[in-house]
């Protein structure tokens, strides 16, 4: 896998004041500017005997680009523990927040994001980026 980011404790968001408010709900909030792509990985480590459950995110880099790591409240919305070893309902959501500063539409992002288990391992083996005068027309994810 690539370098580790560095990612870095904020003291204040800079965004619209109307967006500032949900904000407010959110702590242990992080960021890094990536110019590269990025690629993380999220692992929920299941007990002993059962197959890990992955999320491989892709996110295309580019100039302007900051990713932030967040903590949100406990997610309501999923019922039922499902087998995982702990409540969904109980537990911070760990949130993947991306902003592009300057005018987003230069620098459309776009992110593939792929669940495997430990035993089937992940499918995709390559992304690539077709570009029209600078702007992402299409992706190719072969697998």
């Amino acid at each position: 896998m690539g370098a580790h980011c560095p990612l870095h404790l904020m003291k204040k968001w800079h965004v619209q004041i109307v967006i500032c408010m949900v904000w407010n709900y959110m702590w242990n909030k992080k960021s890094v500017r990536l110019e590269n792509d990025y690629q993380t990985e999220w692992k929920i480590d299941m007990p002993e005997g059962k197959d890990g459950i992955y999320m491989n995110l892709w996110m295309k880099g580019t100039d302007g680009r900051e990713v932030f790591s967040i903590k949100s409240p406990p997610n309501k919305a999923f019922k039922g523990n499902h087998g995982l070893p702990y409540e969904v309902g109980n537990e911070p959501y760990l949130t993947l927040a991306a902003r592009q500063h300057g005018p987003a539409w230069e620098n459309p992002f776009v992110c593939v994001y792929e669940p495997f288990s430990s035993s089937k391992g992940k499918s995709i083996t390559k992304i690539l980026v077709l570009r029209m005068k600078m702007i992402i027309r299409n992706l190719w994810v072969s697998w």
